[in-house]
């Protein structure tokens, strides 16, 4: 993701921060995940964190999550005012091995 900020493309992510979305017991579901953890200190919900992070690391990513009630698209764009603090980010850092 980095790196193609570094070249100026467009990234469009696909299961960040280890998510595997399509996968039974995908992290973004598992209440006890790192990322969950992560979501209830920052009182937030595990998909607004993820993009919350996307937006976070790089000005060239391009963010389409899956949004099909009114309330979720209040939930994932309110994910833009989602602040992380450094220790916050190092960890979610770890979860993802293209960061």
């Amino acid at each position: 993701m980095r790196a193609t900020a570094e070249d100026g493309a467009a990234f469009i992510p696909f299961g960040p921060l280890g998510a595997k979305p399509m996968e039974p017991g995908a992290p973004l579901a598992e209440a006890s995940s790192t990322l969950a953890n992560l979501a209830r200190e920052a009182a937030v919900r595990t998909g607004q964190l993820t993009l919350a992070w996307l937006l976070y690391v790089s000005p060239n990513t391009i963010v389409i999550p899956a949004t099909t009630r009114i309330p979720h698209l209040e939930e994932n764009v309110a994910a833009r005012d989602v602040r992380l603090g450094p220790a916050q980010m190092d960890r979610l850092d770890a979860l993802d091995g293209a960061a």
